[in-house]
């Protein structure tokens, strides 16, 4: 591959979608363990005219969940817990559902849980006066009094679930969350720029998040409890951190390669269909090319972390803007994906449709988060 005809090729894809002073992005591209592309475009803080640097940290979001596993599977190792045992013992005041929910549930989104994350969650979220604790949070998820299915027969992605484990982390290992990923996972990959944010004030070095309101204009979204988060979605950190944690990931540093290949395998339901979702990770082909990917997102930020462990590639991209309102992330990534694994990728197949057959596929199409309508263009 011609090193620097991809970093020009990457270079024209973030001119093309990020303006240098608007809400920008951090990209790495790393390849056979080698640094291939790490650079900031845009701005970390718009007024004040402080750009996005290779230095620039972010919120990650829900990327944050395979360190959340890690932590888990460190302890099983250590033969703390088990990730089949049922969970009633860390939640003895929650509905009797908990006497047939397993750790590994609460790990593959298999629970049934409801998601806590709700649009009276959302609606505090943007009061910057109002913060909730994980003890809080615990106490909104211990209301939900059913379960959307029987655990292990459905996939429904819960951030309840990961709050829940993070809370396990803390009893058993005796820990706070943070001070577990930090003696156990940061400092032993010196990933000196990522921590656990628990705190409502912004750490130095850290872009601020944005959103676009009714009018088009780019405003700071608040910075509370609720954006950061808990174990479902807290860490801070810059990109090439997260490139040192791939290539941890092809090492036994933190646990055995055989507790690595099961955190990669997607969970099987009891009536034997694939979730595409293992510990923290998704698990799709794309044209042809195993993918192990998350994304994250929260307010004000947006991240996106994809391993090719095949092709030992690994593309990241964080960025500080709101994903619901101005997702740019899915065209820039699939383009940088084209350049970097273009001789990798299988063609993409196209098939010629009547009228009458496209006119077939018009409706809506329900999403969990938002719906997508297909209809004719007017000429």
């Amino acid at each position: 591959m011609d090193s620097c005809n991809t970093e020009q090729k990457i270079d024209n894809i973030l001119r093309k979608y990020v303006p240098e002073v608007l809400p920008g992005a951090a990209v790495f591209v790393g390849i056979d363990g080698k640094e291939i592309y790490n650079k900031g475009h845009g701005m970390a803080d718009i007024e004040n005219n402080v750009p996005v640097t290779n230095e620039t940290a972010f919120l990650i979001g829900s990327v944050t969940k395979q360190f959340t596993n890690m932590a888990i599977m460190i302890l099983k190792e250590r033969g703390c817990l088990e990730y089949d045992e049922t969970i009633e013992k860390y939640f003895p005041e929650f509905p009797s559902y908990v006497n047939k929910i397993t750790i590994r549930h609460l790990m593959t989104h298999t629970s049934g849980i409801p998601d806590y994350f709700s649009e009276e969650i959302e609606e505090k979220a943007v009061k910057i006066d109002i913060n909730m604790t994980q003890e809080e949070i615990l106490e909104e998820i211990k209301r939900f009094t059913e379960l959307e299915f029987e655990p292990g027969t459905g996939f429904s992605y819960s951030n309840s679930g990961y709050v829940m484990l993070g809370y396990i982390i803390e009893v058993v290992s005796g820990l706070t969350f943070a001070q577990f990923l930090s003696k156990n996972i940061f400092k032993p990959l010196n990933m000196d720029r990522t921590i656990v944010g628990t705190s409502d004030k912004p750490i130095e070095g850290t872009a601020f998040g944005y959103m676009k309101n009714k009018d088009g204009v780019y405003e700071k979204t608040p910075y509370n409890l609720i954006v950061v988060g808990w174990a479902d979605g807290n860490i801070i950190t810059v990109a090439k951190d997260l490139f040192k944690w791939h290539k941890a990931l092809y090492t036994e540093k933190l646990v055995k390669k055989e507790t690595l290949e099961e955190a990669l395998n997607p969970y099987i339901l009891k009536d034997g269909t694939s979730t595409n979702y293992g510990f923290g990770w998704f698990n799709h082909k794309r044209r042809g090319v195993k993918e192990i990917w998350h994304s994250g997102g929260t307010f004000g930020f947006t991240s996106r972390f994809s391993r090719f462990i095949d092709e030992d590639v690994a593309i990241i991209m964080l960025m500080n803007l709101e994903p619901r309102n101005d997702n740019k992330i899915p065209s820039i990534f699939g383009e940088i994906i084209e350049v970097v694994l273009e001789e990798k990728l299988e063609p993409i197949k196209t098939k010629d449709l009547s009228v009458e057959e496209l006119k077939s596929f018009i409706g809506i199409y329900k999403g969990k988060r938002e719906d997508v309508k297909l209809s004719t263009m007017k000429h």
